[in-house]
């Protein structure tokens, strides 16, 4: 059945919404604006606005929900290409050429060809933009369908393709609906989904042993006890069984036996150890797939072990470091937008690379804001760089890196900027979110995690911390998982201070195309 695109009351300014979320009248300040459900990053697209009141200064267009990861802001021009009632075409907020101006009754049809970057108007059935107008970073970008008033009145009247069309659309182009996405990269739902990849387990420890179901072999764990101040206890294939890690501590590696048992074809076995089986406490898991036994890359200057799921975007990485500038080899075969570093030895923290931070590194086990200078980064589809610092590098230390890639339909690395306010920001991942990690860049706050498992409704309201070892908590990451993103439902500093920039992960319960509301 196909979902269509309509007007999203979660993504709006000023705009009350009506008839099915497809009219759309502007209160009573000027820049009310709206914006679709559904982007389109790929494909033919067409829809249809009636002017059903025209008050002076419509616009009708298209906005660029970012790089994958940005977040509509209400005054943004980047990304725009929008005509204006009189005739002005904007690009990015700049002028480009002016066309047929339109008033009340007339029909404003865009088609909008993102193969090629080009967007059409047309009013009345016949083309006003010629040989079409570009669209700028077409190729990276996710862009919706979108309008503006800088008039404190008018009415616009929506159809993408649920009623029949007024004018028949152009060759090619399509209604834009669920039925007419492309199939997601990391899922046909026929071979594998992206529970396959990434899943949550819960379960209840009975202080002895017991094996853990999940559907599919893991290769790195992240296990928490929600009920105590027991830590984030980390383990990896790679490493193996015996070796842990904590991530809300800088210290080294420990080595213990009766924890993490084994890793098994369709789960994990835990041993009576209070970390990972406290009698009668409930525990969370965060289960990644990489690629079984890791084999010697050596792309980098420093030769990698390396264990890679090219097709979920993930790989670990064990290597020795130099203690020098240095490159390491990845496995993933695209850049890495998410890096997580620990070495094993040394007292040392957790440097990460995040693909918006741009001027330094963020800490697992840190509340810290980004730093100066990167210790590890990435712009490589075969390696990351790390510098001489300890914990990117140590001369002759154990090191292990667990690197992520966005791969569309099952994860999303981007940002966003908070408003402080519970209605807070729409963000954009292109599924329905089964966990999300955020973290403060601009200023210290701590990480906070939320998935689909601890609250299977919205809100979502349980966290918990890389940073602290600290139990369940609620109130600071509310948030409602929707079916093509996440929108922010807490006014607090952790995850939505006015004008603060987060960094996010997420990773899907089902892509777009085949998701649902909770």
């Amino acid at each position: 059945m196909a979902n269509f695109c309509t007007l999203n009351p979660l993504a709006q300014y000023d705009i009350t919404l009506s008839e099915g979320n497809l009219k759309a009248t502007p209160g009573s300040s000027g820049g009310a604006r709206f914006y679709g459900t559904h982007y389109m990053t790929s494909g033919k697209w067409y829809c249809e606005f009636l002017v059903t009141l025209r008050s002076n200064y419509h616009h009708y267009g298209i906005h660029a929900y970012g790089d994958r990861g940005y977040a509509i802001t209400e005054d943004a021009n980047n990304g725009r290409v929008i005509v204006r009632d009189d005739g002005p075409v904007y690009i990015d907020g700049g002028q480009s050429t002016t066309v047929s101006s339109f008033t009340t009754g007339d029909v404003i049809g865009i088609a909008v060809d993102m193969d090629n970057g080009k967007l059409y108007f047309y009013k009345n059935n016949t083309n006003i933009s010629g040989s079409g107008h570009n669209i700028t970073g077409y190729q990276t970008r996710a862009y919706t369908f979108h309008g503006l008033y800088n008039a404190n009145a008018g009415s616009t009247k929506c159809n993408f393709g649920q009623f029949p069309w007024r004018y028949d659309p152009p060759s090619g182009f399509v209604a834009l609906s669920t039925e007419n996405l492309a199939e997601p990269a990391i899922s046909n739902f026929a071979a594998e989904k992206p529970e396959d990849h990434f899943n949550t387990v819960l379960y209840t420890g009975n202080g002895t042993s017991q094996s853990i179901s999940l559907g599919f072999q893991p290769d790195l764990l992240w296990i928490k006890d929600r009920s105590s101040g027991l830590g984030n206890i980390i383990f990896d294939s790679v490493r193996g069984t015996d070796k842990f890690i904590f991530s809300q501590d800088t210290a080294a590696e420990a080595t213990g036996s009766g924890i993490l048992n084994s890793f098994d074809s369709n789960g994990f076995s835990i041993g009576s150890n209070g970390h990972v089986n406290n009698n009668s406490s409930p525990f969370v898991a965060w289960c990644w797939k990489a690629g079984g036994a890791a084999v010697s890359n050596t792309d980098g200057s420093i030769t990698s072990q390396v264990s890679a799921n090219q097709d979920a975007g993930f790989s670990i990485v064990s290597f020795t470091g130099t203690g020098g500038n240095a490159t390491v080899g990845h496995g993933l075969g695209a850049v890495p937008k998410f890096i997580v570093v620990k070495n094993r030895t040394a007292t040392n923290s957790w440097p990460v690379h995040h693909v918006s931070c741009t001027s330094g590194n963020v800490y697992l086990n840190s509340t810290n804001a980004q730093g100066a200078g990167k210790d590890v980064n990435s712009s490589s589809t075969t390696t990351f760089s790390l510098t001489t610092w300890d914990a990117a590098n140590g001369g002759n230390n154990p090191m292990i890196a667990y690197c992520w890639a966005e791969i569309e339909g099952y994860s999303s690395i981007g940002n966003y900027t908070g408003n402080g306010s519970t209605d807070g920001p729409f963000v954009y991942t292109g599924f329905k979110p089964a966990l999300v990690i955020r973290k403060a860049y601009s200023t210290t706050e701590n990480w906070s995690l939320v998935d689909n498992e601890r609250n299977t409704y919205n809100p979502v309201t349980y966290f918990l911390r890389s940073d602290e070892g600290s139990s369940d908590s609620t109130g600071a990451a509310n948030v409602d998982f929707l079916a093509d993103g996440f929108k922010i439902r807490s006014s607090d500093p952790k995850t939505n201070g006015s004008g603060v920039s987060y960094l996010y992960v997420a990773f899907a319960d089902s892509p777009f195309k085949y998701s649902s509301a909770r």
